[in-house]
């Protein structure tokens, strides 16, 4: 499903008249809810698991900062696609817009926006998990 989505948008097919969302819209909902409902919790739970190991291993520590790199990826590509689509800066100029036009400077504010979104999810993540532990 996720990659027929990327091709939908990707391709820049329009929203036909049986379909509810357009592509993109689809898409993001997607991304969301798998966001919300596995990648997150299960982050979660693997920082759980570490804090409590008797033994911490490196292999977990990998595991949890690809989690929360995978996590910022999605949020910050989703922001990406919203701002960079032609409709949504039609319709909405005043809210999209904020990355530049220019390939390098998109560049460079993807990788912040995935730099800050990393951040917090594991500040998040990594709160929650220790609520988790102190609630033992």
């Amino acid at each position: 499903k996720p990659a027929l989505d990327a091709y939908r948008v990707g391709s820049g097919l329009e929203q036909e008249d049986h379909q509810k969302f357009t592509p993109l819209t689809e898409m993001t909902w997607c991304k969301v809810i798998e966001t919300v409902f596995e990648a997150i919790p299960s982050s979660i739970v693997q920082i759980y698991a570490l804090l409590l190991a008797e033994e911490k291993g490196l292999d977990a520590l990998v595991s949890i900062l690809v989690s929360a790199a995978t996590i910022s990826f999605t949020s910050s590509m989703i922001s990406y696609d919203y701002d960079t689509s032609p409709e949504q800066r039609r319709k909405a100029p005043f809210h999209y817009g904020y990355i530049p036009d220019k390939a390098s400077s998109r560049a460079v504010c993807f990788l912040s926006m995935m730099s800050l979104s990393f951040a917090h999810i594991m500040l998040r993540t990594f709160s929650c998990a220790l609520l988790a532990v102190t609630n033992k």
